[in-house]
């Protein structure tokens, strides 16, 4: 997905932590910027439509 710890690669620091390797880029090495939380949210905001549809023609099925 990458990303790294919840809020971030500062989640791992605080704890002094060091980086999982998944936190990483496999090409670069660079660690990932945004924490999993909200690459998850925009994940599901790119897909909020279609998921409302689905839910809508769901009910209406059922």
């Amino acid at each position: 997905i990458g990303c790294c710890g919840a809020d971030g690669p500062m989640d791992y620091l605080h704890l002094y932590k060091p980086l999982p390797t998944e936190c990483r880029d496999t090409v670069t090495g660079n660690a990932f910027f945004h924490g999993c939380v909200e690459e998850l949210s925009w994940f599901l905001e790119a897909r909020s439509g279609w998921l409302a549809g689905l839910a809508l023609s769901l009910c209406m099925l059922h």
